[in-house]
């Protein structure tokens, strides 16, 4: 009986392939539920399944980081300028955000994070989140090389709150007098005027809408890509730039013990759905677009225009689930 139904999911699965549909590139997804066909003609037929009526999106796009799994950094033995529990609280927020977008994710200690770096080879296939403020120094201590080294190799970094670099920690406490991995003027000061409120088109198509560009990086910055929203003084919400053949994410703002506002709320899940996606340096959005469903299923066709990606989203003020689609080369 068991190798009947294995025999019967295995026709079923050869079917859909041969039809063109496409199958997510993170498994397990618990929220949304797609089926996205490519067409012979550069079209994509896009059928958003569901019992109850919500609001969606999509987002067409190129150059999406080649990472299949995502480190969550919380360590509470080394020092940081940042609270455990903002720290944890954040961290569980985004476990369960990425959780709902099928992203394979973990936590990760100072020690397993300098297992992590060591392995260059696989620097591309692991991304990693940090919210500690600051670098401890089983990475980025006396010997920088271990940190560089994984960035140059492909690793990509989602950086939030604090200078890279600028601060080390160490077990038992926090030594400053690091070095900042960026140089000096490469993110925002927060002496200075932090409110960014021109809007890039990533940040449209994403709703993000933090408009804290505390410690953003520049857009000066030499291979700058805005995913957020810019101050005055050209600093943006969310930015990346490259490091190597890797890249680095820093969203600006602060945790302060505010995690469960509004607008970190809204913040945090732009945020899994930019690493659902894979956003970094040298990502560039091709088309995007809103809907709504009623009770059931709703099927549309968008052109892919060059797209390597598909990203779909679904909720109401913010995205709750997330789908992230590789389309076929051509």
């Amino acid at each position: 009986m068991k190798a009947d139904k294995a025999v019967a999911l295995l026709a079923v699965f050869c079917a859909v392939m041969v039809a063109g549909a496409l199958l997510t590139d993170w498994a397990g997804h618990m929220g949304l539920n797609a089926d996205v066909t490519e067409n012979d003609d550069g079209t994509v037929q896009v059928t958003m399944n569901g019992t109850f009526p919500a609001g969606y999106g999509w987002m067409l796009y190129t150059g999406s980081a080649g990472f299949n799994h995502v480190c969550l950094y919380l360590d509470y033995e080394y020092g940081s300028p940042v609270g455990y529990s903002d720290q944890e609280d954040l961290m569980d927020s985004m476990k369960k955000y990425l959780d709902s977008r099928g992203v394979s994710c973990s936590y990760v200690d100072a020690g397993g994070l300098a297992e992590i770096m060591s392995d260059t080879g696989s620097a591309s296939s692991t991304a990693v989140l940090m919210a500690s403020g600051a670098l401890p120094d089983t990475v980025y201590g006396e010997d920088m090389s271990v940190f560089k080294t994984w960035l140059e190799a492909g690793g990509t970094l989602y950086w939030m709150y604090g200078f890279i670099g600028e601060t080390v920690s160490v077990r038992g406490g926090t030594a400053e007098g690091g070095t900042p991995l960026l140089g000096e003027g490469a993110q925002l000061d927060p002496d200075e005027e932090t409110f960014a409120s021109d809007i890039s088109p990533w940040a449209e198509a994403l709703r993000y809408r933090n408009t804290d560009a505390t410690y953003g990086l520049s857009t000066d910055l030499p291979g700058f890509t805005d995913l957020g929203l810019v101050t005055e003084s050209g600093h943006s919400s969310c930015g990346a730039v490259p490091y190597g053949s890797g890249s680095i994410v820093v969203v600006g703002g602060s945790l302060d013990g505010s995690e469960l506002g509004q607008t970190a709320v809204g913040r945090n899940l732009a945020l899994a759905d930019v690493i659902a996606m894979g956003l970094a340096s040298g990502s560039e959005l091709v088309d995007s677009g809103t809907g709504s469903k009623g009770y059931g299923s709703t099927t549309f066709t968008i052109s892919r225009g060059g797209a390597e990606a598909l990203y779909l989203w679904s909720g109401d003020y913010n995205s709750e689930w997330g789908q992230r689609f590789t389309l076929r080369s051509v």
